[in-house]
């Protein structure tokens, strides 16, 4: 962790846990950090849980006792990071170790890493959608500056397109209490937004009196095949990771890999 995130941290000893029932190890868990282990609430703990079952498991029983893990853990102010204990990542660690652990810097509220660019005033606001337990649910709202710094987090339901657009001119309103003006304001959509998703922040931008532009980027990620780029340079063929080639009118093959 230390080599790939500059992360500092320390094992205690005998505090790990060891679960024997794969099939329910809640149960044994909560046991243990209830009775046997002291949580000092001064302390920022991470734990990494090699799980039998992954978030995608399609089993529902299955894949609950992911969550449950996982909301045991938070109850206690501990955040996690899963590595699936049925991937060849357990093995052949040292292909996954980078990913897994920026994602462990992003959870301890690090910055995980930032282009090489003078700071701007300007603010960034994704919005994702995913469904829990057949509940779909839109927005995870996260705002940035160009620094990489998480300034919040927020979650609504699918329909709720008017309040997650109070949550985008709220935060557009503390940067600016802040920061004074953004520059613009940028957001990332998860897919094309509609003009019924697009009003309400048009008229929060107005009631604000921002003057300000407003960028929409959807990245739509797929595993198409149509477009496939080769790197004839060296032996492997794979592309340089981040590089972008135009391939029509605002639109772009990005090569993303490891």
């Amino acid at each position: 962790l230390h080599a790939f995130a500059r992360i500092l941290f320390h094992t205690e000893p005998n505090f790990s846990i060891v679960f024997h029932n794969k099939d329910n190890p809640v149960a044994e868990i909560e046991e243990i950090l209830l009775n046997k282990r002291n949580i000092d609430r001064d302390l920022q703990y991470i734990a990494i849980y090699i799980t039998p079952f992954s978030k995608f498991e399609n089993d529902d029983s299955k894949r609950e006792i992911y969550y449950k893990v996982k909301e045991m853990l938070l109850k206690r102010g501990i955040t996690s990071q899963c590595i699936d204990s049925n991937k060849d990542e357990v093995v052949d660690y040292q292909y996954s170790l980078s990913n897994v652990a920026v994602a462990i810097l992003a959870k301890l509220k690090g910055t995980p890493w930032r282009l090489n660019t003078p700071k701007k005033n300007e603010l960034i606001v994704g919005i994702g959608a995913f469904k829990h337990s057949d509940v779909q649910y839109i927005g995870s709202s996260f705002s940035f500056d160009n620094t990489g710094h998480f300034n919040n987090f927020e979650y609504f339901m699918k329909s709720e397109v008017e309040i997650l657009a109070g949550s985008i001119m709220r935060s557009v309103r503390e940067y600016a209490s802040v920061n004074n003006k953004p520059d613009k304001l940028i957001i990332h959509f998860y897919k094309t937004m509609s003009d019924k998703e697009l009003e309400p922040i048009e008229k929060g931008l107005n009631e604000l009196g921002l003057d300000i532009p407003v960028f929409i980027v959807t990245i739509n990620k797929t595993e198409s095949q149509d477009i496939i780029a080769f790197d004839k340079s060296w032996p492997e063929l794979l592309p340089l990771s981040g590089t972008y080639i135009n391939i029509g009118s605002n639109k772009y093959l990005l090569c993303n890999n490891t």
